[in-house]
């Protein structure tokens, strides 16, 4: 009886223990989620400095100037400064080119998980004014769907996205590629998933270039951006092979964002 009973109470401790390691388990596995929020129409990134209330325009938009104050797996809230148009009723709101800059807080909440990204998304938002009754319909709380986050755009440089770049900034007026008589690019030296070396050269004329650039990508607030350098010789043919007086070669170098 005695023994019976023993055992009834050492059962009776174990599952105890059980329940509290599991919920300690779960709590502690919330407390250390990654909690992800919109930055507008360009993707959802942990802790933005800018969020674009109106994404389709950027009008609205609130900047976290000091950081956040809170952010958590549950909630984040912090100061910042609230920016929004401020014309009277009658200008339509895509002409009005007049800003008010308001010290407010912001306010997220109630997380989510989205397929959609693969990772947990807050999708209430308010928005306080501490200076006056800032833009119409923010003062509540504002509702974002799983649909409103995108997905992280594809880290990886295709070679022929390489040499398309390459091309546009080789074709600008000081080089005039695309005006050729003859020649080559070629972009197949892969340095790394987003970054690509090319070897060109070609002829104009009497004047020839040969050299070597990259084009690469960076990523900002989810948006991708393409960047170049290269390294080249202009060589004047006809200094070089008939005239053979003064200096017939020159180098050229140059870095930069990608035209569009």
């Amino acid at each position: 009886m005695f023994a019976s009973g023993r055992l009834r109470l050492l059962s009776a401790l174990l599952l105890v223990g059980l329940c509290c390691s599991s919920i300690y388990a779960t709590s502690g596995h919330a407390e250390g989620r990654r909690v992800y929020f919109v930055v507008g129409c360009s993707g959802s990134v942990f802790q933005p400095e800018t969020i674009a209330l109106t994404c389709a325009d950027g009008k609205v938009r609130f900047e976290a100037t000091e950081g956040w104050e809170e952010w958590s797996s549950t909630g984040a809230s912090t100061h910042g400064t609230l920016t929004f148009p401020d014309c009277p009723s009658d200008v339509p709101l895509y002409a009005c080119s007049d800003y008010a800059e308001h010290e407010s807080v912001i306010h997220l909440w109630r997380p989510v998980y989205c397929p959609t990204v693969h990772h947990w998304q807050f999708t209430r938002l308010r928005a306080v004014d501490l200076e006056g009754d800032g833009p119409i319909g923010f003062d509540r709380a504002s509702r974002y769907t799983c649909q409103s986050f995108r997905p992280e755009p594809v880290h990886l440089l295709g070679r022929a996205a390489a040499k398309n770049s390459m091309r546009k900034v080789l074709s600008r007026p000081r080089l005039s590629y695309d005006d050729r008589a003859g020649g080559r690019l070629h972009c197949g030296r892969r340095l790394s998933e987003t970054r690509i070396g090319c070897e060109m050269g070609w002829v104009i004329g009497d004047t020839g270039y040969v050299g070597r650039g990259q084009i690469w990508l960076t990523f900002q607030r989810h948006e991708k951006h393409a960047h170049f350098s290269y390294r080249l010789t202009q060589i004047d043919e006809y200094c070089l092979f008939v005239t053979m007086t003064g200096d017939c070669t020159r180098k050229l170098r140059a870095s930069g964002p990608v035209p569009d």
